[in-house]
């Protein structure tokens, strides 16, 4: 069990990306402040990147732990293995996410809805809901949801990853008001574009099949093709603009609520 001086952080999603860098960021805060879990759902194959990039941090303030957000018995398994060896979560921050793309019309609700909200929306909540007991009874912790400010401007063609980042918003503004008394703070980080390894390679792909990318085949009507192929223009020039974030900036803005 960690010093009551050093904070217990629970992140999801870091295999890659913002929740990556967030591990990272938190684990190597000077001082050992931070005992850090990240999370990731496959350790078969995306572990080997961020133990890399540990370093002596590994098993020192970075422990990795397989999580799938999503699936109960994953996620109650991991809660309570940390709560069983710490006595304690200071702070979770719920990054794992999927994304979707495509035609409102043409989404399949039962398959595809149902699993985009499981992971985008319900998941964050029960992980919430698993330590949240605990935060309360020591009237001490923190709870960081990760959205987008496509919550603000929405974004076409995206609608099975932002209607759960709005729903999940929604509800951690609810639940914060009755948080507050037993100081268990709960808040939304509302991320734009940020350049991460997925975002260089959807650019890549971009750049080098654009008729592809501007002309998908499940889009028939012509009126739609343009006003996706206005969308997805828009789209990458974002991750080209002065304004794209880092994935350093990104864990910066999750970091500094905390530091």
């Amino acid at each position: 069990m960690a010093s009551p001086s050093i904070k217990i952080v629970l992140i999801t999603g870091t295999a890659t990306g913002v929740g990556f860098t967030t591990a990272l960021t938190f684990a190597g805060v000077p001082g050992k402040k931070y005992k850090v879990y990240a999370t990731m759902r496959n350790m078969k194959t995306r572990k080997d990147e961020l133990e890399s990039a540990a370093g002596s941090m590994l098993n020192n303030t970075l422990f990795i732990r397989e999580l799938e957000v999503g699936n109960e018995k994953s996620m109650v398994e991991c809660v309570e293995s940390i709560l069983k060896e710490e006595k304690r979560i200071d702070l979770l921050i719920n990054n794992a996410a999927i994304v979707h793309g495509g035609l409102f019309e043409q989404i399949d609700l039962g398959k595809d809805g149902t699993k985009h909200f499981q992971v985008n929306y319900f998941g964050p909540l029960r992980l919430m809901q698993l330590v949240i007991p605990s935060m309360k009874e020591r009237k001490s912790g923190r709870i960081l949801n990760i959205s987008s400010i496509g919550t603000l401007l929405p974004c076409p063609f995206t609608d099975l990853y932002l209607h759960p980042k709005w729903a999940l918003e929604g509800a951690t503004e609810c639940v914060a008001v009755t948080l507050r008394p037993f100081n268990v703070w709960a808040s939304v980080v509302q991320l734009g574009a940020v350049m991460t390894q997925r975002a260089v390679q959807v650019q890549a792909a971009f750049d080098q099949y654009k008729d592809a990318f501007l002309k998908p085949p499940y889009i028939k009507n012509e009126t739609d093709q343009e006003i996706f192929a206005k969308h997805a223009k828009n789209s990458m020039s974002l991750f080209t603009h002065e304004t794209c974030q880092t994935p350093e900036e990104a864990s910066n803005q999750c970091s500094h609520r905390n530091l």
